[in-house]
């Protein structure tokens, strides 16, 4: 149940999403770890982009109703008049 209201909530919900992606997609690229100059293995950057984006679009998506949790908080407001 998304109003025009709801468009500034979607569109950053998207940007998280292209955000996740791209990282993700970097991660099947490179890989999630790497070997530093001085011989340590180091997380790949993109995994802690990741991490932040799938944070957000989960923010989000409680925003938007889009999980099972909010989205029944709402359908009981809906219902309770």
């Amino acid at each position: 149940m998304l109003t025009t209201l709801d468009l500034d909530a979607l569109a950053c919900y998207s940007e998280a999403f292209s955000t996740w992606r791209d990282a993700v997609a970097t991660l099947e690229r490179k890989g999630a770890t790497y070997i530093s100059e001085g011989g340590l293995k180091q997380a790949h950057s993109a995994v802690a982009i990741a991490q932040a984006a799938d944070k957000a679009m989960l923010s989000w998506a409680g925003v938007l109703a889009l999980t099972p949790a909010a989205f029944a908080f709402v359908l009981l407001e809906v219902l309770s008049g």
